[in-house]
């Protein structure tokens, strides 16, 4: 049920997306001065490629590819079916209203609809997949863009000028909940939660492909130790930077992820085999030569891979257990190193 819900969803913000995209051609088309046209039309044509992102991520959904996303997708979609009517009868009334206020204010309507929390969550639960169109990045220079366009060739009155401080305290407050959700609040990763949602789709994308994926069980060595003699503040530094080395050992497609206290992991989607054990090496050398707060450390890494070939709900947590039992190893062996 809940797959069903989140496919309407997307196919909800698809329509919004289609009716921006009508609506902001239609005004170029209407336009008396060149730059007004100009500004609709790449705002129309911005608006295209939002449709496109949706169309793509539709087809992701259909083939069960897309992770977990929202803990209430039944809320979620009656919320966004009631914005759809709202926004669909104004669009008919535009069709037979001759005043430029009331089609500016449809404009504002849907750019505030496309706010929804809904519409960001998607962005970013799917930034990992391989997409060949993701609107999020580039959703804030969207607003902005739409702002001054609209301020410079639209008859702003004061309370359409609020209306465009909401928009971008609307768009700046949703990331905020929106890396609530899914990150650890210290590290900048990805939270445990969000990295078993994903980590377990890109399982089921690799059993397609035949894949070869791989995972890092992660442990500050001696962290107790940096916490006793420096303090937790020291010791929140060195998190922070070992995660960030992490962070920068990782491809695009890798996730990267605190699985709590001292503890990260990282889920390789596609990696040869013989690669695991060189990526771990450099990672477990590349924070040996950091530092945070003139304190150095090492970390140990277990490792653990496996040839997708009948994937199921327990292969993530299988995978996690096998690189556990090598990360207890490395420690055991002297710690500051990788065993697979």
């Amino acid at each position: 049920m809940a797959k069903d819900n989140i496919t309407e969803i997307i196919e909800l913000c698809q329509t919004l997306d289609r009716l921006a995209f009508y609506t902001y051609e239609k005004f170029s088309n209407a336009a008396e001065e060149a730059g007004a046209r100009s500004f609709w039309r790449s705002m129309a044509s911005e608006e295209r490629f939002h449709v496109k992102f949706w169309l793509e991520l539709q087809n992701v959904a259909k083939k069960n590819q897309l992770p977990h996303v929202f803990d209430s997708p039944a809320e979620v979609l009656l919320d966004l079916k009631k914005s759809t009517v709202k926004i669909k009868k104004l669009f008919k009334n535009l069709e037979n209203s001759k005043r430029k206020g009331d089609a500016y204010m449809l404009a504002w309507r849907l750019e505030f609809v496309m706010l929804h929390p809904a519409f960001l969550m998607l962005f970013n639960a799917v930034k990992s997949l391989p997409l060949k169109s993701n609107p999020g990045p580039s959703y804030k220079m969207h607003i902005n863009r739409f702002i001054s366009g609209f301020n410079r060739y639209g008859r702003v009155t004061p309370e359409l000028e609020l209306l465009g401080e909401t928009l971008q305290f609307l768009w700046d407050e949703n990331n905020t909940l929106s890396d609530l959700a899914t990150k650890d609040g210290l590290t900048g990763l990805l939270n445990r939660r969000s990295f078993t949602g994903i980590a377990r789709q890109f399982l089921y994308l690799g059993e397609r492909n035949r894949s070869n994926a791989g995972i890092f069980m992660i442990d500050i060595d001696n962290f107790k130790m940096v916490n006793d003699r420096h303090g937790h503040a020291a010791g929140d530094e060195v998190l922070k930077k070992v995660a960030s080395v992490i962070q920068g050992s990782c491809r695009k497609s890798d996730l990267a992820a605190r699985f709590g206290g001292e503890e990260f992991v990282i889920f390789f989607p596609d990696v040869q085999p013989a690669a695991l054990l060189k990526i771990g090496e450099k990672l477990r050398a590349a924070v040996e030569k950091t530092s945070a707060s003139g304190i150095s450390v090492t970390v140990s890494i277990g490792a653990a891979q496996e040839k997708l070939s009948k994937v199921s709900d327990q292969t993530l947590v299988e995978l996690i257990k096998k690189a556990d039992e090598n990360l207890y190893a490395a420690k055991k062996a002297g710690k500051n190193r990788v065993v697979a």
